[in-house]
């Protein structure tokens, strides 16, 4: 029996290898009742192995389960080879693009880093630079025509370029500093450079023309440029010294009832996009006044990969009312930030403000007051 299941299946493909729980008569007696085709038939270790093709799988499957024989089958041949291979080549080629983005990744410059300046600022290096780098995915930069536009900078004397991994290292020497000579010949008096009242007078060099409590203008001698000998003669000589005083700062804004603002209409528009180092890409907003909310989401860990994705809310100007006694605290607050910093940022003064009602407005006026150099 085995020898003539063996032959009638010497001619088909096999595409399932059942391995029966079973005695080998009692086995091949059901595949032969049920109509089925086997080949390859053995025993193994108390068990049968047989092939059956394909369009007989479901078939013997049923055979065994209502025989109450215990079973287990594989699938092999080409079309299962052809799945596995085409499985493979997915993997094979998932591993392929992520080894040219890797080969891409480690061959762009993305960064150019200044070392050795301390005066020169740094992006008045790289600004330099630009030109001559070509940034991102491929990127190349031309190391000679790059020093030399560097060494052209104000305050550079020397420059190196090299690469390192994806970043260019600039590195750069810088002039000395030039020395300022100082001319006590040249007759120079020392004058206002603001308004105020005189606190303190030093004159190191020069005759001092006003005392503490004058008033001074902008423009006023405040140390002339000569000294009196004791015969009463003026000598001629650049004034040096410093005079101190109070100085006043102050604004005066008006704050209308109604302003003019932005108000979301309620429409708004989705947009996404890939960003890549070198490769910025923003999407273009459907409306013509707008505002933007963007969220960012990265795909890995190993490239620099990242899915921006953008909400515009369309908006529309609107006349809305302004309430200024709500905003007061933080509009004098921020008024006076404003003053200290005209004042050149130091907060050691007087600040006060006056709040006037007037019929579709408010007026503030604020005043800073401190003591610093007329000079």
């Amino acid at each position: 029996v085995s020898d003539r299941q063996s032959k009638r299946g010497d001619g088909r493909m096999t595409t399932a290898i059942f391995y029966a729980e079973a005695p080998a008569e009692f086995v091949v007696n059901l595949l032969i009742g049920g109509g089925i085709g086997a080949s390859g038939i053995a025993c193994e270790n108390g068990r049968v192995r047989f092939s059956v093709c394909e369009k007989d799988i479901a078939r013997t499957q049923e055979i065994l389960r209502r025989a109450n024989v215990e079973y287990r089958f594989s699938r092999k041949g080409i079309k299962v080879a052809g799945k596995r291979l085409s499985g493979r080549w997915g993997w094979i080629a998932g591993i392929a693009v992520a080894l040219i983005a890797v080969v891409l990744y480690t061959s762009s410059i993305l960064k150019i880093e200044v070392r050795g300046n301390n005066i020169v600022p740094s992006e008045a290096v790289i600004a330099a630079a630009q030109a001559h780098w070509k940034k991102g995915v491929g990127g190349s930069y031309d190391a000679d025509g790059m020093s030399r536009a560097i060494e052209s900078v104000e305050g550079i004397s020397f420059a190196n370029v090299r690469r390192v991994g994806t970043k260019l290292i600039v590195e750069v020497l810088e002039e000395l500093p030039k020395v300022d000579i100082e001319d006590t010949q040249t007759p120079v008096p020392v004058v206002s450079a603001r308004d105020g009242i005189v606190t303190a007078v030093i004159a190191e060099r020069g005759t001092p023309l006003v005392k503490i409590g004058d008033t001074v203008r902008a423009g006023d001698v405040l140390i002339a440029s000569y000294l009196v000998d004791p015969e009463g003669n003026r000598i001629p000589c650049r004034a040096k010294g410093e005079v101190f005083g109070r100085v006043w700062y102050d604004k005066e804004l008006l704050f209308s009832d109604t302003v003019m603002t932005q108000v979301r209409t309620g429409r708004t528009a989705e947009a996404s996009a890939m960003f890549f180092p070198g490769l910025d890409y923003v999407p273009a907003a459907p409306f013509a006044h707008y505002e933007t909310e963007v969220r960012t989401r990265v795909l890995g860990s190993v490239l620099p990969l990242y899915v921006v994705s953008y909400t515009f809310y369309e908006t529309e100007e609107q006349i809305v009312p302004f309430d200024f006694e709500a905003s007061r605290e933080e509009i004098i607050e921020r008024e006076r930030l404003a003053l200290i910093e005209q004042a050149g940022g130091v907060d050691d003064g007087r600040f006060w403000y006056l709040v006037k009602r007037l019929d579709k407005s408010t007026r503030l006026s604020i005043y800073y007051e401190r003591t610093e150099s007329l000079t």
